[in-house]
């Protein structure tokens, strides 16, 4: 029989058995591991370098049912109490902008201290427990689907969500979570590639630029971001484009029309690009008239757009009104949005298990007696930069000491 059980070893499940472990001291803690090893998901954080965090975790980053939830979870553990976990786990920092991440640059070397600290802390672990049921009889019973049974006093959920299946995460723990009367909202993939009208993106495949790229439902401007975004087969990917992600997958939901606009130069104005273009060389062709301003490629998707001249023709023959309209396209560039990859693209899964029936300073549930949530499979999900992982050490955080808590009082 097990104290505290946690069934899912990624960020908020070894967050969640450390604080455990470490407020019972002698007692049993146990992490319950699909993969092969705990940690997976992880390892591909931040591109492989891990952002743990963000210097800037107002509410506005995360998106929820419940706000007010999350505000008071931060306020048990936030921003530096973080800080001070990874530095007591012999971590130091390296910042760009408000990211912060480890300054090896490497998932791997955070996942290492983590397991590390875990095992000194004598939390155990069993890997390759697929989970497939739980019940509660007068002790939390925890089925795998070889068979294998575990008994534990109290219980941690910190299974994820459905994003990145190939890591672990398929989903399964809801429907777990809803045989004890918890319910959910809708789930869509989110942190993720936009797919597109693919004629117009295919011709600028591997094509990298830098602007503003707005996002509109059913015509309305919802979010402006800014960044580098990158051309592909299907569409468009790149930081800014994960930003806006999560409203893209909600609109699909909702059946609404979805498009995108880039700004190409933003810090122009579309009467001095405009200028530009009407100053510019008029001897070139059209194929390298806005070569020195974009990408040759973008370039000529450009022209191609406002005109059906043949673009070995002399830019002489543009006339002003078609000027005119290159400005507006350089500055509202539109692409129409069919939806997003995958859940197997995702970074996170956007919902989840609505968060109403849990305590706000506990993470236990109001259901259940002994049973806790933290991490993805909650109906909260934060914007690119670290607000993800943020709300993994910190729901993790706040459960493992709970559960500890919990003990000591039984």
């Amino acid at each position: 029989m097990y104290d505290v059980a946690i069934i899912g070893g990624g960020a908020s499940g070894i967050c969640a058995a450390i604080h455990a472990a470490e407020n019972l001291k002698n007692g049993k803690v146990v992490i319950l591991e699909k993969n092969q090893r705990t940690g997976k998901k992880l390892l591909t954080t931040g591109n492989g370098r891990c952002n743990l965090t963000n210097m800037d975790i107002s509410l506005n980053h995360f998106h929820t049912q419940n706000p007010g939830f999350v505000k008071n979870i931060f306020e048990n553990f936030g921003f530096d109490d973080t800080k001070n976990f990874f530095s007591e786990s012999g971590i130091i920092y390296y910042n760009e902008g408000n990211k912060v991440f480890p300054n090896s640059l490497q998932a791997a070397s955070v996942v290492d201290m983590l397991r590390f600290r875990a095992t000194e802390a004598n939390v155990e672990e069993i890997c390759n427990f697929n989970c497939v049921s739980v019940e509660y009889k007068n002790c939390f019973l925890i089925k795998s689907k070889d068979g294998k049974l575990i008994s534990s006093k109290t219980l941690i959920f910190a299974c994820g969500g459905k994003a990145a299946p190939q890591s672990g995460t398929d989903g399964s723990s809801y429907d777990i979570l809803k045989v004890f009367g918890h319910r959910m909202t809708h789930i869509f993939p989110s942190l993720v590639q936009l797919v597109g009208d693919s004629k117009k993106t295919v011709p600028l495949k591997g094509v990298k630029v830098n602007g503003n790229i707005s996002v509109f439902v059913d015509d309305v401007n919802m979010k402006t971001d800014s960044g580098e975004v990158l051309f592909t087969e299907y569409g468009v990917s790149g930081p800014p484009v994960f930003q806006i992600s999560r409203i893209v997958s909600e609109a699909v939901v909702l059946k609404k029309k979805c498009y995108i606009t880039l700004d190409l130069l933003p810090s122009y104005s579309e009467n001095e690009v405009y200028s530009l273009l009407k100053s510019r060389n008029k001897n070139l062709t059209l194929d390298v008239f806005t070569n020195g301003l974009f990408n040759k490629a973008v370039g000529r998707e450009l022209i191609k757009t406002v005109t059906d001249y043949k673009l070995n023709l002399k830019a002489n023959v543009l006339k002003d009104e078609e000027l005119k309209k290159l400005s507006k396209t350089v500055k509202e560039w539109k692409f129409d949005i069919h939806g997003t990859k995958g859940w197997e693209s995702a970074q996170v899964t956007a919902g989840g298990i609505k968060l109403d029936n849990f305590n706000c300073n506990s993470m236990e549930s109001k259901l259940c007696e002994g049973l806790f949530a933290c991490g993805e499979v909650l109906d909260v999900d934060g914007d690119c930069g670290g607000f993800n992982l943020q709300w993994a050490w910190s729901s993790g955080a706040v459960a493992g000491k709970s559960a500890a808590q919990k003990i000591k009082g039984m």
